[in-house]
C-alpha cells in the first residue's frame, strides 16, 4: 500500500504518482538505465520558468535472497526549501515499482532528505 502525505506548503510544492507507462521517453530511458538494481533514485529534470521538476523512482523489482514490495512513501515539507522523503520496503513476494513526479514553483528547493540522508538538490543529477 503506498501512502503520500501532503505538503504543508502545497502552494509551493505539489506531488503527483505517475504510471511507470505514461512517463515520457527521456524518462523512460532513466527508468531502465536504474531498472538494473534495486534502490530508490531521484532525478532532476530541466528546470523551466515554473519552476523545478524531480522524479522520485522506487525500484523493488529484481529478484534477490528476500524479495521487498513499498510498505509506504510518505513525502512531507515543512518548508519551501526542503522537503522530507520516507519510502519504508517490506518483505514480499511481490516485485515494486513506483514512480513520482515533484514540482516545486520558483526553484526554491534546497535539500531533499530521502530517508534520513540529506541530499542538496544541486547535486541530483539531470535526467537527460
Amino acid at each position: 500500500m503506498i501512502f503520500v502525505t501532503g505538503c504543508s506548503n502545497s502552494q509551493n510544492i505539489s506531488i503527483t504518482y505517475l504510471d511507470l507507462k505514461s512517463a515520457d521517453g527521456n524518462i523512460q530511458k532513466w527508468i531502465e538505465k536504474n531498472r538494473k538494481m534495486n534502490g530508490i533514485y531521484l532525478g532532476k529534470n530541466i528546470t523551466n520558468n515554473e519552476g523545478d521538476i524531480y522524479y522520485l523512482y522506487i525500484n523493488y523489482s529484481i529478484p534477490v535472497t528476500k524479495k521487498f514490495s513499498i510498505n509506504a512513501v510518505s513525502i512531507d515539507s515543512n518548508s519551501s526549501s526542503s522537503i522530507n522523503i520516507n519510502v519504508r520496503p517490506r518483505p514480499s513476494d511481490q516485485k515494486s515499482e513506483k514512480l513520482f513526479y515533484i514540482k516545486v514553483k520558483e526553484s526554491s528547493l534546497k535539500k531533499i532528505i530521502l530517508n534520513g540522508e540529506d541530499i542538496n538538490t544541486s547535486s541530483i543529477a539531470s535526467i537527460q
